[in-house]
């Protein structure tokens, strides 16, 4: 039953996919609540609780996807899953994993591909390093060769066949810990030249995979200096990040709301959390290179090239793995003197270590933790209940009840305000305009403020709007449209070049503009009018937005 419930908790309740459902929201809302008692218990969570109040850009959506990723991430401290015995733990993970490559292989995932698999080199380091109690399990044969080394292979083929080039040389380091041979690097060698030669090429590589990496990290870079102390928001990176963007005809400008983790673990939560993000992640390593150094290769090289913890079933899977290291039984900051050694030079230095150590896992008084586990579920309830009720609503297409249920997700006065763009042109202004205070830095929603914005004759806010989108979309024919229509009567000039622009980018718009009669959803439909909203688990339909009412015919370049 235990591995049955975290096998649903990985591949339903808290992926991507599934949490774009309500009743799935509903049911990681129920299963937060039942860890409140615990995470309520660290001055850590309400400090996080605190600067994600005050200083996230949308703070009820940053609140909400703290909570479940706490609670998700204190999972793996939870009583049952420690009390098992490391190879019952071992076993459920592995059979996790299997599944989660096979979903990936055959393309049914209900996350990114590949993404979840990152933890495979980390979760086998940790686990089999040096376990009394799994290493003679492991020598047993197994189709001629040892179990331990069929596991590593297996994984190894699996990695290698996803074409996550990362996450397949993290497993080579992690294969080189349990074999203690360095041909293993003769291996792996090998095995990218091959990968290079039938899989993908090496110019393809650069240009698809490192050179975007290297405009995302710089992008978030500059982001993280704009609000270096406490950052744009817990899991607000795919709203904020947007106007940080470089080079849209690189990254692929059509698609820029959808750069929603920053590629790298250090920069993602620095953007995200600033320099208090950066201390935990910093934590984090220090917790593996103390309890399990070997794992810190795999878990560096990851973290570095990717940022593996930006849904929540990412945070189960690191709770699950990484959480039983610092809490088995409980933290021991004498235990981990020895291993410090090694690490670090004795002295002052190894004093701050301790102090800091101490004060990431320090919990509340026992007096105070009654009153705070009281006042963190209200402040939950509070969070989750109009959440999970506007999502319902919202799935059901009631925009007008979801909105009226929660009030702070930018995503329902995107739709309700593009719905309503012919029919009540004020309110669906108004819509838009709250669409953009929630979520300012999301391009296509400027956009779509602007074709409102034109059609009430409001030309100097819809000139501001669209020059906001197609500076930070770049491509998308329906902005140079709109452009050009609110230049028309300003600068010939430009609004000519932005016609031109809009039929090469899109030729069947000449179609629509000789006859305005025609539906416009059959036309039009801008690159980026897919509407999800991804770090906060809502999915929208593909929206058309219709030109405005302007006489196009008479008046167009």
């Amino acid at each position: 039953m235990l591995s049955l419930g975290i096998f649903l908790l990985i591949f339903v309740i808290s992926s991507p996919i599934g949490m774009s459902i309500w009743f799935i929201h509903a049911l990681i809302g129920i299963f937060t609540l039942t860890q409140v008692a615990k995470i309520s218990q660290y001055y850590l969570i309400w400090f996080l609780f605190l600067i994600t109040y005050f200083f996230a850009a949308n703070s009820r959506l940053s609140l909400e996807y703290l909570l479940i990723s706490s609670a998700c991430l204190i999972f793996g401290a939870s009583k049952f899953w420690l009390d098992l015995d490391t190879r019952k733990r071992f076993r459920i993970l592995l059979v996790v994993f299997i599944a989660l490559g096979i979903c990936d292989f055959f393309k049914f995932s209900l996350s990114e591909l590949g993404s979840l698999l990152m933890w495979v080199p980390v979760f086998l380091v940790i686990y089999l390093r040096d376990d009394d109690s799994l290493i003679p399990k492991l020598k047993r044969k197994f189709l001629g060769v040892r179990l331990g080394t069929f596991i590593y292979l297996s994984f190894l083929v699996m990695l290698f066949f996803l074409n996550k080039k990362i996450t397949f040389l993290a497993q080579v380091l992690s294969f080189r810990v349990y074999l203690r041979s360095r041909l293993i690097y003769i291996l792996a060698s090998v095995l990218i030249g091959l990968s290079f030669i039938f899989k993908e090429k090496l110019i393809h590589f650069i240009e698809k995979s490192i050179q975007p990496r290297l405009l995302i990290w710089q992008g978030a870079f500059e982001g993280f200096l704009q609000k270096p102390l406490f950052g744009h928001g817990f899991g607000t990176f795919v709203l904020d990040f947007p106007v940080h963007r470089h080079l849209e005809q690189v990254l692929g400008a059509h698609s820029n709301e959808q750069v929603n983790h920053g590629h790298n673990l250090f920069i993602h939560y620095a953007f995200e959390l600033g320099l208090v993000g950066l201390i935990l992640v910093v934590a984090l390593f220090y917790l593996v290179a103390v309890k399990a150094p070997q794992a810190l290769p795999c878990l560096a090289l990851i973290g570095v090239a990717d940022s593996n913890l930006q849904s929540f079933n990412q945070f189960l899977l690191m709770g699950l793995i990484i959480m039983p290291l610092c809490y088995l039984p409980k933290v021991d900051l004498n235990s981990l003197q020895g291993a410090r050694k090694n690490l670090f030079i004795k002295g002052e230095r190894t004093k701050f270590f301790d102090l800091f150590f101490e004060s990431i896992f320090k919990k509340l008084p026992f007096y105070l933790r009654k009153p705070a586990q009281i006042s963190f579920l209200v402040l939950s309830l509070m969070i989750l209940v109009p959440s999970t009720v506007g999502h319902y609503h919202y799935d059901q297409g009631d925009l007008n009840r979801a909105i009226a249920t929660d009030t702070k997700h930018p995503l329902y006065f995107l739709m309700r305000g593009v719905k309503t763009i012919e029919s009540d042109l004020v309110n669906s202004e108004k819509d838009l305009l709250k669409a953009v205070e929630l979520a300012p830095a999301v391009p296509y929603i400027r956009g779509a403020l602007a074709a409102a914005q034109l059609s009430n004759m409001h030309l100097r806010e819809a000139r501001e709007s669209v020059d906001f989108a197609l500076k930070h979309t770049g491509n998308d024919a329906y902005w140079f449209l709109i452009s050009s229509l609110i230049y028309q009567n300003q600068d010939s000039q430009q609004a000519r070049a932005h016609y031109i622009e809009a039929l090469k980018i899109d030729p069947h718009l000449e179609t629509f503009l000789s006859d305005p009669s025609l539906p416009s959803y059959k036309i039009i439909g801008g690159k980026s009018g897919d509407s999800r909203i991804k770090a906060f688990y809502r999915s929208g339909e593909k929206l058309y937005l219709p030109l405005p009412y302007v006489e196009i015919v008479q008046k167009r370049p």
